[in-house]
């Protein structure tokens, strides 16, 4: 897909897309949810989404304030994207990711995105990676994110594989 805020599902599509407001605009598709709404579920079965030059800005959940790939299969690319202000009350302030053990875990991509000022109650400020998961973070900026246990920006627990090129973190805390 080309162009500006492309969000493209294929396959054994479980997701749910629940935004209270999606904004299309010359910058991409903009998820505001500041009423306790994540803006995206993925589930397993197969599914496969590529999200491309979006926002996700102040969505509220416990697990992925902004987005949860969870259990089973889950293929999911995020890239040019931006998570802002997201809150989870448990863990992955802006994105969670969880699997099953085995081969079939969820499996996240993602490319030139940006994590500001996201947080969570308790691990994983921007990201929590937990019960084998395996997740590629490249090219991504990480700044200002806060978790109160573990992982100001990232968590990574559980089994789980992650692995970090070239990212660039500043003023994250836990």
């Amino acid at each position: 897909p080309q162009g500006y805020g492309d969000l493209v599902l294929t396959g054994n599509v479980q997701s749910d897309l629940v935004p209270r407001t999606a904004v299309a605009g010359p910058h991409g598709i903009v998820y505001e949810d500041p009423e306790t709404h994540r803006a995206m579920v993925n589930y397993g079965g197969g599914s496969q989404q590529l999200v491309t030059n979006c926002t996700f800005i102040e969505n509220v959940s416990s697990y992925g304030g902004a987005v949860h790939n969870v259990y089973t299969n889950v293929e999911a690319r995020y890239s040019h994207c931006l998570f802002m202000g997201n809150v989870a009350s448990k863990r992955g302030g802006a994105m969670n990711s969880s699997g099953v053990v085995g081969p079939f875990g969820s499996r996240v991509i993602m490319d030139h995105c940006t994590f500001v000022g996201n947080s969570a109650a308790q691990n994983g400020g921007a990201l929590a990676d937990s019960h084998a998961s395996v997740s590629t973070v490249a090219n991504c900026v990480f700044s200002g994110n806060t978790a109160t246990l573990e992982g100001g920006a990232i968590y990574c627990g559980n089994a789980s594989t992650l692995s970090l090129l070239n990212a660039s973190m500043s003023a994250n805390q836990a």
